[in-house]
């Protein structure tokens, strides 16, 4: 949940207010803010993202995380839902 509300927060959507997102998840504002601090700070730097990056053809800024990495994989899948457990999928067991 928290990949899909951060990204959902990142694309500044003017419909997908932080309060439209709370109704549907239900995370804090400060819940939302770490998880973006994670993606965009922390994660970049673990051993599974570093390796998952030498396969991202352009890279991916770590300031578009995690938007930018479900994006990639919704590209190559043509449907947002396969395209998400793809990117989960490749989270959880590398490239």
């Amino acid at each position: 949940m928290l990949f899909i509300v951060a990204a959902l927060r990142q694309e500044r959507n003017p419909d997908r207010t932080l309060e439209q997102i709370k109704g549907l998840f239900g995370p804090w504002r400060s819940t939302v803010n770490r998880w973006k601090h994670y993606f965009q700070e922390l994660f970049p730097q673990t051993i599974n993202y570093r390796r998952l990056a030498g396969h991202l053809i352009p890279p991916i800024l770590s300031s578009h995380l995690p938007k930018a990495l479900l994006d990639r994989f919704e590209r190559a899948a043509k449907a947002p839902g396969t395209a998400l457990v793809n990117c989960l999928q490749t989270l959880a067991l590398g490239p």
